[in-house]
């Protein structure tokens, strides 16, 4: 008489679009509730999914079911007092990130004039004429992470210089 094998995989947690390999142990063959024979096997779920696995070892089969909890990730999102003006400008961008399943821990802005910031909503000046790219990534206390960049969002025009001149 042979022992039932005794089939163990670990719930996971990640975030939308990424993907979570699953490898089941205890037994010499697998198959999947998603059609595989393979082990391990990826998936990418986009909601909290479960997979169960069945594991055969010299004729017994045991199955084991696992979770696949996938949180939503921030919805990134900005906008700024100014989008031109004459150097410097000095721009003030605020934060429009949408959370549903967790809080912001973390802001990373660039603004392509070698400047970068972690507050939420920072002031940031751009002393040279030129078009600037501006992006935010938004960190969530569950570890997801977004990112979203606006292409020339800030136009800097020169500095005019004023002359005069008199006919007297």
């Amino acid at each position: 008489v042979n022992q039932l094998p005794i089939i163990s995989i670990s719930n996971q947690t990640i975030c939308v679009s990424q993907s979570a390999t699953l490898t089941a142990n205890g037994a010499s063959t697998y198959s999947w509730s998603t059609n595989s024979t393979a082990n391990p096997i990826i998936v990418s779920p986009n909601t909290t999914s479960v997979y169960t696995v069945t594991g055969s070892h010299l004729g017994c089969s045991a199955i084991k079911a696992v979770t696949i909890t996938v949180n939503d990730g921030p919805i990134v999102s900005f906008n700024s007092n100014k989008v031109s003006g004459c150097a410097p400008l000095c721009v003030q961008f605020s934060d429009l990130t949408v959370v549903s399943s967790a809080t912001i821990t973390n802001w990373n802005w660039t603004f392509n004039n070698g400047i970068t910031s972690t507050l939420q909503n920072p002031l940031n000046c751009f002393n040279k004429d030129g078009t600037y790219n501006v992006g935010l990534t938004v960190t969530t206390s569950n570890g997801c992470i977004s990112t979203y960049s606006v292409p020339n969002m800030i136009i800097v025009h020169p500095t005019p210089n004023a002359e005069f001149s008199s006919d007297l």
